[in-house]
């Protein structure tokens, strides 16, 4: 299997992946709750105490994968200013690779390709 592009995975980090993002946290959270509930009885710890941290953590992670492969800055960097958009580049603004042909984990983008 072929992973997706990172200018591809830009895209869909919009708000397919956003509300992706909120309601796998959701139910991670859920998950979470139960876990602690199962183990150690009810504490009574609220729903917001699993909740944010978790929403953090997978939002965190989801955004990793919009970064460039070789030098680490985000496709949504517009002229030096982080998140200025709402839509991916084509191409890195700092190295000047081609995010359409190169995966978020594509060993060929460091060597210079």
């Amino acid at each position: 299997m072929r992973w997706p592009s990172v200018y591809c995975w830009g895209w869909f980090m919009g708000i397919p992946g956003l509300l992706l993002c909120f309601v796998g946290s959701i139910a991670l959270a859920i998950g979470e709750m139960t876990l602690v509930a199962r183990l150690f009885g009810s504490p009574g710890i609220p729903f917001v105490a699993y909740f944010g941290p978790t929403l953090i953590v997978v939002g965190l992670a989801a955004y990793k994968l919009v970064d460039c492969p070789r030098c680490g800055v985000s496709a949504y960097w517009h002229s030096g200013k982080r998140w200025s958009n709402a839509w991916p580049e084509k191409q890195c603004s700092k190295c000047d690779l081609d995010l359409r042909k190169y995966h978020p984990f594509d060993s060929r983008a460091k060597r210079g390709t």
